[in-house]
């Protein structure tokens, strides 16, 4: 077996404490380090500024990533160009869409003609990569991260948070002016067999057969949901005064575990063509890449049970 001064890859590692970024800052097969706000958050650090100019006295070295914590795209740029300042090895990390499918692209290019290194997260597609092969500025250093590597990583790093636990918290954040966030992770022996059975049964019959995408419950719940439609606009040609509120359809889903895990873990909980799409594409490479058990322990710790609350263990003490 080669040794990992042997490998042709650049590693890049994940941090949110100080002492566990220094650690790995000094290990040098590490050849880079990149955190994000939530990580930040649960890892206890309030001031983010703070902790990364802390940080940055010492890891002078070697790139490291900062995330914007923001999903409006104008506030990203205002970020970014701060993030940009605080170092010469500093990386902005900014998304290729903000959790309502808006794409970052044209920021990208913006950022990139401004001077502005960027690691340009949560790619999906060849399209996507493409677009942002575009878009990055040739002469500015840039890292890209393509997600099939971090869903590999899945199979043995457990997800420190999910992109919907980061939208509700900043929707929290911004509507109540506090994050409400109670998550323990537990180890999928550990969770009640009956708590499994029960999801399985209420969220998705067909999970131990089907590989990630049951294409028989979509075509029903499409035609469930066309049904829906019709009715409520007959109902609402019937009574068009109706106080001024419109007749709204009760849309169902016909995703499946797997597709809520993608949804959850990767994107945003739009109801959107293209967020369906990419919802499909990860599914399948979940299925491909990690077990079914392993599939239903991230979910069972990641499912939000209540505002705020996700995963079983949190649930139960709730």
């Amino acid at each position: 077996m080669k040794s990992l001064a042997d490998l042709k890859v650049q590693l890049y590692a994940d941090g949110a404490d100080k002492a566990g970024i220094l650690e790995l800052y000094a290990k040098p097969y590490i050849k880079g380090l990149t955190t994000n706000p939530s990580l930040m958050k649960k890892a206890g650090i309030k001031d983010y500024e703070a902790f990364a100019k802390d940080i940055l006295q010492t890891v002078t070295a070697k790139p490291i990533s900062l995330e914007v914590f923001t999903d409006d795209i104008v506030d990203m740029k205002r970020q970014a160009l701060m993030i940009n300042s605080w170092g010469a090895n500093v990386y902005t990390k900014i998304p290729i869409t903000n959790s309502k499918g808006e794409s970052c692209l044209p920021l990208i290019k913006e950022l990139g003609l401004l001077g502005v290194k960027l690691n340009v997260t949560a790619l999906l597609t060849l399209a996507q990569v493409r677009g942002v092969a575009e878009a990055l500025n040739p002469a500015v250093p840039a890292v890209v991260s393509v997600f099939a590597g971090r869903i590999a990583l899945m199979a043995v790093v457990d997800p420190q948070s999910t992109s919907f636990q980061r939208s509700e918290a900043w929707r929290l954040a911004v509507e109540q002016q506090r994050i409400l966030w109670n998550q323990q992770w537990v180890d999928g022996d550990r969770i009640s067999p009956h708590l499994k059975r029960a999801v399985i049964a209420s969220e998705d019959g067909g999970f131990i057969d089907h590989g990630g995408v049951d294409w028989a419950a979509i075509e029903k719940a499409w035609e469930r949901n066309e049904r829906a439609e019709a009715r409520a606009q007959a109902r609402a040609e019937k009574a068009p005064a109706r106080q001024g509120r419109p007749v709204v359809p009760k849309i169902v889903g016909g995703s499946t575990i797997t597709q809520q895990l993608a949804k959850n873990l990767l994107l945003s909980g739009e109801r959107m063509v293209l967020r369906k799409a990419q919802e499909l594409v990860l599914a399948l490479m979940l299925e491909g890449l990690l077990s079914k058990e392993r599939i239903l322990e991230i979910y069972l710790n990641n499912v939000e049970w209540g505002e705020g609350v996700f995963g079983a263990q949190a649930a139960a003490r709730h």
